[in-house]
């Protein structure tokens, strides 16, 4: 099972997010490759053995779902797995309800809804909102077992026509159906989706298409314009090898694409490709003579680049950008063109025998592609994946002469990865396309019109290119962290972590928490009053400036309700009523006429506070933290 080995050790030595360092489209693609021959190295493995060879953990539920939301005749059901952390929610509460959504990956784990890659931004809010958290699987990708997926690969003559992202939607409001009913919910315990890449469309059009269901949405570096030829992904991989935040410069975006253009022109020749076999440790030049070949080993780079998901503090031999960029360049400003090829060639050999066995070439590549058995690939989520860039969003990605793709141009990126919709799925360019623009009109791309939807993206990321980037309105911002990778917020914290990223999280967590106080102010001066101890009716700072900043946060909620409730007087708690007689004091006793209705200052303050107030607060017109 040599396939499997290697596969399991991409899951184990691959940089930037550990084991879960594949869930990336251009990675899936390959793979998707490298498992169709492994398909035809298992000559004597049956499907079953194939299927039931691989360990799925239990969900810690499941609920039932349609297979067909939109065919009532259809009468089909399946049970989707979802996790539950319900460690700082009390029952009864007006808390908000937030939801990790599920996308292309390997089934999960409880790691979902405690901190995993896709949802830690919402973990870390559950405590002060004593929120419950849900995490859902996204239909076919999440099957923990033979019934937690909508088709029966020996009944079904057509397994796959389930999966798109309109019946994961329909998932997701039935979910909240359900879950409504179990945990006796109401409408004040708001709903708000998270989730990053695919996940993070995932959770913006859940709010789009059902917004009496999902009051707002988190989407982090979520491609929302569907698009045919994806040529600005490698285009935007180049130019992360410039920015000098990361440790890149022009020197080394440079030297990057210089020196694959010189392999372009090497492979060209037989002295050329003799070179190449000898310098990259090759099986031949003749192996070079196949264009399956070449593309294999120069189209996607002749070393591992890592393209979206920088890690900036990874330990392996030129594992991130600058790591790779200083051994690119050799601690020299600038390298020859030649010198930069034999760089690459080091680059490759020290990565092949470190970290990255892939790299070893022991076969000859392909680009033939044949329909296979549901029941193979049901486990496979990179073909499940690769099946919904067919059928529904593109980004085929292309390395065109000319364009700026920093790796070996025109070896045929693109025709390879339309040979692979028609061959397996049976979809012909013209039938891609027309989905593609099914999919722009139906969830309106970057410029779709919902509220409070928050579009996070970063700047060393090619798939901001098909994400909102600039605010659409007040209720629809956007912010791009500088320097970040591919929903790097979205992960765990580390100490080690970007300055970017920690100021993206506080920022997830502000807008969040200013959308949650739109209504009854209770809970926006539970959250503030933090910063505020009015147990003997006077302030105590433990930060002057924070104490301050919660006040006329406090203070700037009043001001929203009693606008929504018009209102003479805002709705106030008993802790806000204090704080309001604390001020006013504070106020009187610093020279103001003691003969000053307190009603009065309070009523002219109240207003300026929240004029400013929701413009400190708001994340934004879309401008990026600053670039290179």
């Amino acid at each position: 099972m040599k396939f499997l080995k290697f596969v399991a050790l991409l899951l184990l030595f691959s940089p930037g997010y550990g084991a879960e360092a594949l869930l990336r489209s251009s990675e899936a693609w390959l793979l998707t490759k490298l498992w169709l021959r492994g398909l035809n190295q298992r000559k004597g493995l049956r499907s079953e053995d194939a299927t039931n060879s691989i360990r799925v953990p239990p969900a810690d539920a499941y609920v039932t779902q349609w297979r067909d939301h939109f065919r009532p005749s259809d009468y089909t059901t399946w049970q989707q797995a979802y996790f539950i952390n319900d460690s700082y929610w009390k029952p009864g509460s007006d808390a908000p309800i937030f939801l990790c959504t599920g996308g292309e990956s390997p089934p999960k784990t409880r790691s979902m809804v405690v901190g995993d890659r896709d949802c830690s931004d919402a973990v870390l809010m559950l405590e002060d909102k004593g929120a419950l958290m849900f995490g859902l699987e996204h239909r076919y990708y999440g099957c923990h077992n033979f019934s937690a997926c909508p088709a029966d690969a020996l009944l079904d003559a057509d397994p796959m026509r389930w999966l798109n992202v309109d019946q994961a939607l329909a998932d997701v409001a039935t979910f909240i159906e359900a879950m409504k009913k179990k945990y006796n919910l109401s409408d004040k315990n708001k709903w708000v989706t998270f989730g990053g890449s695919y996940p993070g469309t995932v959770s913006a059009w859940s709010r789009l298409k059902y917004p009496n269901h999902v009051y707002a949405s988190v989407s982090s570096s979520a491609p929302v314009l569907a698009q045919y030829d994806f040529f600005e992904f490698l285009d935007h991989a180049g130019e992360n090898a410039a920015i000098s935040s990361i440790g890149g410069s022009e020197a080394c975006r440079t030297a990057l694409t210089a020196g694959h253009a010189r392999v372009g022109d090497m492979m060209k020749t037989g002295q050329g490709r003799q070179s190449l076999a000898t310098t990259f440790d090759l099986p031949s030049a003749a192996w070079l003579e196949s264009s399956a070949n070449r593309l294999d080993f120069a189209g996607w780079g002749v070393a591992y680049y890592e393209v979206q998901s920088n890690d900036p503090v990874c330990p392996d031999y030129a594992c991130n950008v600058e790591s790779f960029c200083s051994e690119l360049l050799g601690g020299a400003e600038a390298v020859t063109t030649d010198d930069a090829v034999k760089n690459l060639a080091k680059i490759r050999a020290g990565q092949r025998d470190s970290w990255a066995p892939w790299l070893v070439v022991d076969y000859n590549a392909s680009s033939v592609y044949k329909p296979i058995p549901f029941v193979e690939m049901r486990f496979a989520w990179w073909t499940l994946w690769n099946y919904q860039v067919c059928t529904e969003f593109g980004w085929l990605f292309s390395c065109a002469k000319g364009s700026d793709c920093p790796f070996t141009q025109d070896l045929g990126n693109f025709e390879d990865q339309q040979a692979m919709c028609k061959g397996l799925f049976g979809v012909m360019p013209a039938g891609n396309k027309a989905a593609i623009a099914a999919t722009n009109r139906y969830f309106g791309g970057k410029q779709m019109e919902a509220t409070r939807v928050f579009s996070v993206n970063g700047q060393a990321d090619p798939w901001s290119e098909m994400a909102i980037t600039e605010s659409l309105g007040d209720q629809m911002p956007a912010h791009v962290a500088l320097g970040a990778s591919h929903h790097a917020w979205t992960y765990p914290p580390k100490p080690t972590d970007q300055e970017s990223l920690k100021a993206t999280r506080k920022l997830i967590r502000k807008v969040v928490f200013n959308w949650l106080c739109e209504g009854p102010c209770t809970d926006c001066v539970r959250t503030n009053m933090t910063w505020i101890d009015i147990s003997r009716r006077k302030l105590l700072f433990a930060s002057s400036r924070k104490a301050l900043r919660g006040l006329l946060r406090v203070l700037a909620c009043f001001g929203r309700a009693k606008q929504a409730a018009g209102e003479a007087r805002a709705p106030e708690s008993q802790a806000g009523a204090a704080a309001r007689l604390l001020l006013i004091e504070a106020m009187l006793g610093h020279g103001m006429n003691g003969k000053t209705s307190k009603f009065n200052v309070m009523e002219g303050l109240l207003q300026a506070v929240s004029s400013f107030s929701e413009r400190e607060e708001a994340p934004g017109s879309g401008e990026r933290e600053g670039g290179d």
